[in-house]
C-alpha cells in the first residue's frame, strides 16, 4: 500500500499488493501485485498473483486465482474463481466465472454466468448468458441471452441469441441462429426451431398421440368435454338414421355394380338413397351417393 493516503480498512499481503491505492477502502489483496493499480476502488477481494491487478475504481469484485480479473479497471460486482477467469474484463459488470479460463476474453459483457473450464471463453460483449459445463458456449462472442447446460453445449455458437441447449454437446450445430431449443440433440443452425433427441425412429408399444398447438404447448387428445371447444348440437342432421331400413339387390347388368337401397318413411312417403359400389378395377372401392 505504498501510495495509500486516506484509504482505510485495507489489507495487502504480497509484493506490490495494493501498491497504488490512495483512497479506496475495504480492499483485501493477497498475492504478488494483487490489486496493484487500485486507486479509489473499494470492497474488492483479490487472492492470487496479479489478481485484479489493473483495477482502478471498480468496486465489489472478487478474484480468486492467478490473473483472475487481471484487466478489470472499472467493472463492478464481478466474481472470478480460477486462473485467468475473467482475465480480459475491463468494464463488464455482474459477471460470475468459476473455472480456469472461464469468461477469459470478456471485456464489456455483463450479467454472464460461466461455470466450468473455459466456459464462455471467447465471449467479449455478449451479455446475460449462462454456461454450465466444460467448454459450454466456448466460442460465443456477442450472442446474448443464451443458456447452455452440459459439456460442450452450444460450444460452436458465436453470435446466436436466445438459444437453449441441455445435454452433452447439445446444440453443437448451432452457430448464428436465434431462438433454437436443443434437448439432447445437436440441432441445426435454423432460427425459431426445436430439436429433441431419442424420439425419431423410436417406437412405443402403446400410448397416446401428442399434439403441439400454436403456442408450442404439448398435449394429448381427449374426449372429455372440458378439453373441447365450440360444442354444438347436430340439430336434425342425425334424425334420418332413426328411420332407415335397408334392402340389398343386384342390378340387371350382371357384374356391373351392387346397389344398396335404404328406404326412409316420412309421413307415409318413401324416399330412397342409393349407394353404388363399382366392380371394375379402376373404380374398385369408390363409393358415390345419389339422392
Amino acid at each position: 500500500m505504498f501510495s495509500n493516503t486516506t484509504g482505510s480498512f485495507n489489507t495487502g499481503t504480497g509484493i506490490s499488493a495494493l501498491f497504488s491505492n490512495t483512497t479506496g477502502t475495504l480492499n483485501t489483496a493477497t498475492g504478488v501485485q494483487a490489486l496493484q493499480n487500485n486507486t479509489t476502488g473499494g470492497s474488492n477481494t483479490a487472492t492470487g498473483s496479479q489478481a485484479l491487478q489493473s483495477n482502478t475504481t471498480g468496486r465489489f469484485n472478487v478474484a480468486n486465482g492467478n490473473l483472475a480479473l487481471f484487466s478489470n479497471t472499472i467493472g463492478e460486482n464481478n466474481t472470478a474463481v480460477g486462473a485467468a477467469a475473467l482475465f480480459s474484463n475491463t468494464e463488464g459488470g455482474s459477471n460470475t466465472a468459476n473455472g480456469d479460463g472461464a469468461l477469459a476474453n470478456n471485456t464489456t459483457g455483463h450479467d454472464n454466468t460461466a461455470n466450468g473450464l473455459e466456459a464462455l471463453f471467447t465471449n467479449t460483449t455478449g451479455s446475460e448468458n449462462t454456461a454450465d459445463g466444460e467448454n459450454a458456449l466456448q466460442i460465443n462472442t456477442t450472442g446474448n441471452l443464451n443458456t447452455a447446460v452440459g459439456q460442450n453445449a452450444l460450444f460452436q455458437n458465436t453470435t446466436g441469441s436466445g438459444d437453449i441447449a441441455l445435454g452433452v454437446q447439445a446444440g453443437a450445430n448451432v452457430t448464428t441462429a436465434d431462438q433454437v431449443i436443443c434437448i439432447g440433440a445437436g440441432g441445426e443452425n435454423v432460427s425459431n426451431s426445436c430439436y429433441i433427441g431419442n424420439i425419431f425412429s423410436a417406437t412405443s408399444g402403446s400410448g397416446t398421440a401428442v399434439f403441439v398447438n400454436s403456442a408450442g404447448k404439448l398435449g394429448t387428445s381427449t374426449s372429455s368435454r372440458r378439453f373441447k371447444q365450440q360444442i354444438k348440437p347436430m340439430e336434425q342432421a342425425s334424425e334420418a338414421l332413426l328411420f332407415v331400413r335397408g334392402a340389398r339387390n343386384r342390378a340387371h347388368a350382371a357384374g356391373s355394380y351392387h346397389q344398396f337401397c335404404a328406404d326412409r318413411r316420412e309421413g307415409g312417403a318413401e324416399r330412397c338413397h342409393s349407394i353404388h359400389h363399382s366392380d371394375g378395377v379402376a373404380d374398385a372401392g369408390a363409393f358415390s351417393i345419389f339422392r
